[in-house]
């Protein structure tokens, strides 16, 4: 996370430069602005990317973390953040955020699930309130308790240690997720099969009530790209 605040901040310090540079009276200064602008047009160009494609990746233990696009990781912090400092979990967390990107919505469509009403059941897991526009079959199915904790097929996760140990997982089969469709980066689309693998109870639920298959969801993802 650090990181990728430093690296920002240097965009937008190269950006800064380039243009003092160009208004110079020294020549010398402008063709480094042209250097630095065809720099930062390149970055530009390859934006939403992520820093390493798979095929530079060397070895079977290969770092994958930079193959993940900007937005991927955005999702990943975020829920993991959110999930240390507030104690919910993550899985749903990360769930609840990915579910609101407009290709997974239009996946869910695919499916023959109203988003909406797919949200509300994450919301629910979530014990939030859920929204009023919810259909009256997807409100009668949210009374049915969704266990957070210590039963099911993948157990809360409570410790630093145990939500980072998830996550890794999560990108883990995100990445074989990506590499088996053809991908060049981990996209948020790879981290909700990813997600649905790791058969974390609730979420599990979730998709088994839409009867959401994972075959199913991969080529509904595929599909919109």
């Amino acid at each position: 996370f650090f990181v990728r605040i430093v690296v920002r901040l240097s965009y937008v310090l190269l950006v800064s430069i380039a243009y003092i540079f160009f208004f110079s009276d020294l020549e010398a200064l402008r063709w480094i602005s042209i250097i630095f602008s065809l720099f930062l047009l390149d970055r530009l160009m390859h934006a939403g990317q992520g820093e390493v494609m798979f095929r530079y990746l060397k070895g079977e233990k290969a770092n994958i973390a930079p193959t993940l696009t900007p937005r991927a990781y955005a999702f990943l912090s975020m829920a993991f953040r959110k999930s240390l400092m507030t104690g919910e979990d993550f899985s749903l967390l990360l769930l609840s955020a990915l579910t609101d990107k407009r290709d997974i919505k239009e996946a869910l469509k695919r499916l023959d699930v109203l988003p909406k009403e797919f949200t509300a059941k994450v919301t629910a897991a979530r014990g939030e309130p859920a929204r009023p526009e919810v259909s009256r079959r997807v409100e009668s199915s949210l009374q049915e308790p969704v266990p957070k904790e210590g039963a099911g097929l993948h157990p809360s996760t409570k410790s630093r240690e145990e939500t980072t140990a998830l996550l890794e997982s999560i990108v883990k089969d995100a990445y074989v997720a990506a590499r088996e469709t053809n991908e060049k980066f981990i996209y948020p689309r790879n981290i909700l099969i990813g997600l649905y693998n790791q058969k974390h109870v609730a979420v599990s639920r979730i998709f088994n009530l839409f009867e959401i298959r994972p075959g199913d969801l991969k080529e509904a993802l595929l599909f919109g790209r």
